[in-house]
This record gives C-alpha cells, structure tokens and sequence, in this order.
C-alpha cells in the first residue's frame, strides 16, 4: 500500500530516507536529519503559507487592511484614529489585533509585523489584512462583521483583554522596575561619592592655605 506523499509505504516497502522525504516535501535534507519529520513538515507548511501570502491580492475587496493607529486611544482623529476615544485602547499592536480577530472571530489574518502608517511612520506597531467578505459576492465572511469599522470596535473591546497584551504589558512593568532600580541605584552611589570627594577638597584647600602662612 503506498503511503502519504512524504511517509514510508505499509505492508513491506522499502522506508523512505531523510533525503527523500525532504525532497519530496521540498526542505533542506539536514532538517530531517537535525528534528525529523515534525520540523521538516513545519518548515513545508510555513513555505507553503508564505507562497500563498505572496500570490494573494489584496488590493480586491475580500480583504481589508487595519493598523494598530485606528484605535490608538492617544492619536487623533487627524493623526489616523477612526473610532471614538472611548471604543480605543492605549497603544495597541497588530499582533495583539490579529489574535483577537483569529482567536475569537475566526478570521483568516495575514500579520505583517515591522509595517508603519504613513501619518506615524517612525512607530512600527504593525499591521493586519483580514478576508471579511466572500470573493463570490459582497456577503460578509461573518455577518455580525460587514465593515471595516466593525472590525476596528470588535478589536477596541477586545484586544484590553486579550492573553498577548496582558503578558506583553507584564514584561514592559518588569523592564521598566528594573531600569528604575537600576537608576536609583546608580543615583546612590553618586550621591554617596559627592560629599566625601567635596570633604576632600575642602581638607586639601586648607592644608594649602596654612603652607602659605
């Protein structure tokens, strides 16, 4: 019985060698040889994805392009917010935008992190291409998501609590005590060294005075 592309046949065959494995699902032969079949497969699957990212147009109106600025509590509408102060969140990411769409909607997300906005172009937050509409007809993907902007206030109620925000907002509290610890630290020690290199000084200008006399 032959078997799946990429696995050894049943009933006697001969099994497949990493070589011919790899080559069959188009990897490098040391993946095999270096973690097996599951890497190997997991890099087939990511070149995959990554051949169909790159053939998918975007520019169609199946899909629609969101930045982490839309529902930036801070901006201002004529800095890119699209939603009421009150529907936005502080600072949020693309990453964080994409987990709640796929997670909790079900949407198929493409994350492009590294992405900026035109009118906030130093900050790289990123940005997501969400499929909301059928490529048949101008039905929503999801009916309670026929807009742009019902994505964008899904997201402003979702992502405060999303699981990659909590943590991401846990490791920037914990830098952020660390380097203040570190600067009162460094702060001490100056202040220690100050009054003892002025007494110093101070001993030294009269010992010089009193030579003089």
């Amino acid at each position: 019985m032959p078997g799946m592309p990429g696995m050894p046949g049943m009933g006697g065959g001969k099994p497949m060698s990493n070589e011919e494995m790899a080559a069959q699902l188009g990897v490098p032969a040391d993946a095999m040889e270096e973690e097996g079949f599951e890497r190997a497969a997991a890099i087939e699957r990511q070149q995959r994805m990554q051949k169909q990212v790159q053939e998918t147009d975007f520019t169609t109106g199946e899909w629609c392009t969101l930045y982490p600025i839309y529902i930036d509590k801070a901006k201002t509408v004529s800095q890119g917010r699209r939603l009421p102060v009150d529907q936005c969140c502080d600072f949020p990411i693309a990453d964080e935008m994409a987990s709640v769409l796929f997670e909790k909607a079900k949407f198929m997300i493409v994350l492009e992190r590294g992405k900026a906005h035109p009118r906030d172009p130093t900050r790289r937050t990123g940005r997501i291409r969400v499929k909301y509409r059928n490529s048949d007809s101008e039905i929503p993907v999801h009916l309670d998501f026929p807009t742009k902007r019902s994505l964008l206030e899904f997201c402003g109620q979702h992502v405060p609590s999303c699981n990659i925000r909590k943590q991401r907002l846990a490791q920037r509290a914990e830098h952020e005590k660390r380097l203040a610890a570190a600067l009162a630290k460094q702060n001490k020690g100056g202040n220690a060294k100050g009054p003892a290199g002025s007494a110093t000084a101070s001993g030294a200008s009269k010992k010089k005075k009193k030579g003089k006399r």
